[in-house]
């Protein structure tokens, strides 16, 4: 690509940057990052809202093509993160011997699934002409549900040598993957000595203590990483973050209708959850966010707000407690709810 084209690139990113900073602040002045206070207005009879404006700052937005563009990142051979692609030659053309995550992104039945080649379905090469070669090329064969460790290591690493040592937030699903990246940034020479004692994890797991030292100012000199669950979305504010980092997974409660019981599964945040999540960089001066998954995926695939937890596990629990309240007909009980149950659903414990 030539020197001109480069050029043009980056002032084309830039405006792109400064168009999404302005409206991610339109956003926050006209709406609650977590609560749909509309629906909920409707549901009292239209009753008023009342919109408290608070001190943010402005926080500015990197998705993933805008991360690959800045880092000059392409996925290697041996990243766990992409497509891996299956040969016809060597596979059955059935489809029950195609891995599973194959079959929830390419769909049943696709001849595309034992091609040599596995194109991400996900990637519009359309939307990425501004883009380098080498970023369309690592977009187009991505796996999306997969965190790249790579790329959060580079990521990581990008903002410590680039940017003064305010503290850096990372959001993850849960505690094995805090771990799993909290040993790959304690074996690197740039987090050893004292600024391996301010890479904290942050869970539901982690002692009261422990969880403290999240809030504490490091030495001059020293980044505090904060690697975090959910946690940090709304329970927790750890006034001194400047960075966010976002993978755009969390662990949510879901019925498992094989083995007949609950348990929590990783899955996509909400586009709710993503504005509270960049609000997190912007509490004491500008901020940015990196956004581990494109700008296609969070407008088109993520759900505006997360789905409320009576619509994913079993009622049976819940039925028991509305039955303790001396409610002869549970199933009316639950129409009038905010979300109510779907009519087959309510059938069931009428």
């Amino acid at each position: 690509m030539s020197k001109a084209n480069t050029s043009s690139n980056k002032q084309k990113l830039h405006k792109r940057l400064s168009a999404r900073k302005q409206n991610w602040q339109c956003g926050m002045n006209q709406k609650s990052a977590t609560l749909d206070a509309e629906r909920f207005s409707q549901y009292f009879g239209g009753c008023p809202v009342v919109v408290a404006k608070g001190q943010t700052f402005p926080v500015t937005t990197f998705y993933m093509e805008d991360i690959y563009e800045k880092l000059a990142y392409h996925l290697s051979s041996d990243n766990t993160a992409p497509i891996q692609s299956y040969s016809s030659k060597s596979k059955d053309r059935s489809m029950f011997f195609i891995p599973a995550f194959v079959k929830k992104l390419l769909g049943w039945g696709d001849e595309q699934i034992l091609e040599e080649t596995v194109v991400n379905p996900m990637y519009k090469q359309s939307l990425y002409h501004d883009y380098s070669e080498s970023t369309q090329k690592s977009l187009a064969k991505v796996n999306e549900d997969v965190i790249d460790y790579e790329l959060l290591e580079d990521l990581i690493m990008h903002i410590n040598g680039t940017a003064e040592p305010v503290a850096l937030l990372v959001f993850l699903p849960g505690m094995p993957e805090i771990l799993q990246l909290l040993d790959r940034l304690l074996v690197l020479k740039d987090f050893s000595g004292p600024a391996s004692d301010w890479i904290l994890p942050l869970h539901s797991s982690v002692a009261p203590a422990d969880q403290r030292k999240v809030f504490q100012v490091p030495p001059n000199g020293v980044r505090k990483i904060v690697l975090a669950t959910n946690i940090a979305e709304t329970s927790v504010t750890i006034e001194d973050v400047v960075h966010v980092i976002d993978c755009g997974k969390h662990k949510e409660n879901r019925f498992d209708p094989r083995r007949r019981m609950s348990r929590m599964a990783e899955a996509w945040i909400s586009q709710a959850n993503a504005q509270q999540r960049r609000g997190r960089a912007g509490r004491v001066k500008p901020g940015n966010c990196f956004c581990l998954y494109t700008e296609h995926c969070f407008s088109k695939l993520m759900r505006p707000f997360q789905l409320p937890e009576m619509l994913r596990v079993p009622l049976v629990e819940l039925c028991l407690k509305i039955k303790l309240l001396s409610v002869e007909n549970v199933a009316s009980f639950l129409e009038k709810t905010l979300h109510p149950p779907k009519i087959e659903v309510l059938r069931e414990y009428s």
